[in-house]
C-alpha cells in the first residue's frame, strides 16, 4: 500500500493524495478575498491543468499510479476553474474609495 494514504490500493492511493493537493491549494487560494481570490483560484487550475499536460506530453502517463495522478489534477482543473468562474462572476467586489 502506498504509505501517503493506507487502506487502499497503490493507484488509488495516488489519485486520492493528488486530489487532496489540489483540494489543499485551493483551499490556500479561497483564504484571500475578492480578485485576489479568482487569480489564486486561476493559478492553481492552471498549474494543475499545466502539470496534467506535461504529464501526457512527456508521455510519463504509462504507469498506473500516474496516469491515476494525471486525472487527479484534471479533475481538480475543471473543478478550480468552476469555482474561478463562480467568484469571478458573483463574488469578486471592485473596491472603490469613498469620500467622505
Amino acid at each position: 500500500m502506498f504509505p501517503l494514504h493506507s487502506g487502499h490500493p497503490n493507484a488509488e492511493s495516488i489519485l486520492i493524495v493528488t486530489l487532496a493537493l489540489v483540494v489543499v491549494a485551493a483551499a490556500i487560494a479561497l483564504t484571500r478575498d475578492g480578485w485576489s481570490r479568482v487569480g489564486a483560484l486561476a493559478g492553481v487550475a492552471l498549474l494543475s491543468a499545466g502539470t496534467r499536460g506535461l504529464i501526457e506530453t512527456v508521455g510519463f502517463g504509462g504507469a498506473e499510479w500516474i496516469h491515476l495522478g494525471a486525472h487527479g489534477l484534471e479533475l481538480g482543473a475543471i473543478a478550480l476553474t468552476a469555482l474561478t468562474v463562480y467568484y469571478a462572476l458573483f463574488d469578486a467586489r471592485t473596491a472603490t474609495t469613498v469620500d467622505t
